[in-house]
């Protein structure tokens, strides 16, 4: 069974962009809703790791499927 540790240790894709109110905003398009932001990008990826283990805790939780990186195809 996949566990959040299973999924959290997955190298989940990240889009990082600085956004007009000066803050840096990280999310893992993967997980649909799941982004953070913060003052600098360090802030901002730590706050996402924190987002990301909610998020995947609530979908375990509820029994709904957690989506796993998408690998590229180059």
């Amino acid at each position: 069974m996949k566990d959040l540790a299973y999924y959290m240790g997955l190298n989940y894709r990240i889009e990082l962009y600085y956004d007009a109110e000066g803050d840096w905003i990280a999310k893992n398009p993967e997980l649909p809703g799941c982004m953070a932001d913060g003052k600098t990008i360090e802030e901002s990826l730590a706050s996402l790791t924190t987002c990301r283990e909610l998020w995947i805790e609530t979908r375990l939780a509820t029994g709904h499927e957690v989506p796993e990186p998408q690998l590229d195809r180059d």
